[in-house]
């Protein structure tokens, strides 16, 4: 698994070590730049600028704009990334994991509603290969967590079983984050009623896919 501790010393360790209120003197100008601009158009000198920083400064405690996005949208989604935890489910039954499921797509559709500027933020990710790069620890984690939620979902007989779970997690992983990119790029368009619907279309299409192949019975002529 990658480890996401930063090393000893390293920009992103001091930023760490700093108090919230030191640490937002950077990082609120920052998520402002990136959620009115995107990743693409924000600029490290506009947001240096804002926080009245030298570059000297700054790059004692991020290595370069990308870093600094990470550092915003760990900030900015840590209530998400609460939500998502695999210790939050708790299904005894192959009926149960999807009504979770379906819970977990429902409070992270209405964290968005709720937050259209941090969709605007989490939209950056599929900016730019760069963007995405700087997300990669983050996004691994959370790949981890789903191959966790994959395995209790086998056991529960409620995700197949017939192909090997690295494949199936990997799959249903990059349908989901198909899903999000989608989400991503149209939730300020769309009314609260339309995208709860879309939703929970998004988790039957995933259930479709992943619940368990009947065996077809030949028939004897």
């Amino acid at each position: 698994m990658t480890k996401s501790t930063p090393k000893k010393n390293s920009p992103r360790c001091r930023l760490k070590a700093l108090s919230r209120k030191k640490q937002a003197v950077l990082l609120n100008p920052a998520e402002r730049e990136f959620i009115e601009k995107g990743y693409n158009k924000a600029s490290l000198n506009k947001i240096l600028n804002k926080a009245g920083m030298s570059k000297g400064q700054a790059y004692y405690y991020i290595e370069n704009k990308a870093d600094l996005y990470r550092s915003v949208c760990e900030r900015a989604f840590k209530n998400l990334a609460t939500i998502s935890e695999i210790n939050q489910f708790n299904p005894v039954s192959r009926q149960q994991f999807w009504t979770e499921i379906r819970s977990l797509f429902e409070q992270i559709a209405m964290y968005f509603i709720r937050n259209k500027k941090l969709a605007a933020l989490g939209h950056g990710v599929y900016e730019s290969a760069e963007a995405e790069a700087a997300l990669r620890i983050p996004i691994g984690k959370i790949h981890s967590h789903f191959d966790d939620l994959v395995s209790v979902g086998q056991k529960l007989g409620a995700i197949r079983n017939d192909l090997p779970r690295e494949l199936i997690a990997s799959a249903l992983f990059g349908a989901i984050r198909a899903i999000d990119r989608w989400f991503a790029s149209n939730v300020s368009k769309l009314p609260e009623n339309e995208i709860r619907q879309l939703n929970e279309k998004a988790v039957e299409m995933l259930e479709a896919f992943a619940t368990p192949v009947k065996p077809t019975r030949q028939r004897i002529v």
